[in-house]
């Protein structure tokens, strides 16, 4: 059993090595030796230690120090965030009926599909076979829409579909019957339920940064205190300069980016993409491809982005701390989701949000 459970550790090791020395030119012993003291002092494993350039000689030991590790995170999510309220935020059905129900800014939802059933929020019919999916498209959503998993996670399985001309749909692979979706998304051995809701726009500065239309999100993660206050902890936006119809980072493998949101005022840090070493991450000033400036700007509906995040928190209560993904529309901010674990920052935390996290 000992010897079961050191094999997975050493190919990590091994693993890790290799990309060090590939990323930064290192020889082995280095390299082991940098990442032993990483896994020793931050509880890292040695694949996230590689993703987040920890390995990597220019970064010192009191900037490793001053991140924070996923275990390290999720243990403290874990203390704040009392288990059995797991689906307020990591069920979207049940957030999303929560946040409703509170008055809190949220897309609007149409319905549900996939193996488990579904239905019409608007007409209450149930959407549980092809010909009741293809009528409900036809008759009850708009000409856009977003589909995606109840449970699902890092944008997997997110669907933005478009009603064509002839009864026809576009899901992001060209014009295919209606029909024929509903057998892809009731064939998904992954999700075996999907919202079906509104199509959000970026807010016209937003959409400036990147000139892509998928939703490019600000992350607000809140903490409420004893007392009942609420301080937001860090703040990033996702930005969407990959592919695909979600703006996830997922550790750099869609190709998107995040960009530190300063707290004080709104203003973009330089954006960061995953190195093409698959070692850490780059920074640069402006989007890729396009060349156009993100650092230095200031999101739009920032003040009122906080406002909102600070609204919601304690409406998850007892869970302390809620990572909130927050549309900015041309109309205002939208909770789009609220994440339970949500992923550790690539740069340090501040020193007073760090504290509160971990304390004990």
């Amino acid at each position: 059993m000992r010897l079961q459970r050191a094999l997975p550790e050493l190919a990590a090791l091994a693993r890790c090595v290799r990309g060090a020395r590939r990323a930064y030119g290192v020889g082995v012993v280095s390299a082991l030796r940098r990442a032993r003291e990483v896994r020793r002092d931050g509880a890292w494993t040695y694949d996230e230690a590689l993703a987040a350039g920890l390995l990597d000689p220019g970064c010192d030991a009191a900037t490793r120090r001053a991140l924070v590790s996923y275990s390290v995170l999720h243990a403290a999510q874990w203390r704040h965030n009392p288990l059995p309220l797991e689906p307020l935020t990591e069920n979207k059905l049940v957030c999303d009926r929560l946040l409703t129900a509170s008055g809190i800014p949220c897309p609007e939802l149409f319905g549900t599909v996939g193996r488990d059933g579904g239905g019409s929020a608007r007409t209450g019919a149930p959407v549980s076979d092809r010909a009741a999916f293809a009528r409900f498209l036809a008759e009850d959503v708009p000409d856009e829409v977003v589909i995606k998993p109840v449970e699902g996670l890092y944008g997997l399985g997110v669907r933005i579909v478009r009603r064509l001309p002839g009864g026809r749909v576009d899901a992001g692979d060209g014009p295919v019957d209606p029909r024929t979706l509903y057998d892809d998304l009731v064939a998904d051995a992954r999700f075996g339920l999907f919202l079906v809701q509104e199509r959000l726009r970026n807010h016209p500065e937003v959409a400036a940064l990147t000139g892509s239309d998928t939703l490019q999100t600000l992350r607000l993660c809140t903490f409420v205190r004893r007392d009942g206050s609420v301080h937001i902890l860090v703040g990033l936006v996702k930005l969407a300069v990959g592919t695909g119809p979600a703006d996830n980072y997922r550790s750099g493998e869609t190709g998107n980016g995040v960009a530190d949101v300063d707290l004080a005022d709104g203003r973009l840090g330089p954006l960061y993409v995953a190195a093409p070493s698959g070692a850490g991450f780059a920074a640069t000033p402006v989007a890729p491809g396009t060349g156009r400036r993100v650092e230095g700007v200031r999101l739009p509906l920032f003040r009122e982005s906080c406002a909102l995040a600070r609204r919601a928190a304690p409406v998850f209560l007892p869970m302390r701390t809620v990572g909130f993904d927050i549309g900015l529309t041309p109309s205002g901010p939208v909770v789009v989701e609220a994440n339970n674990y949500w992923g550790p920052p690539l740069t340090p935390m501040p020193a007073e949000s760090r504290a509160l996290l971990l304390a004990t």
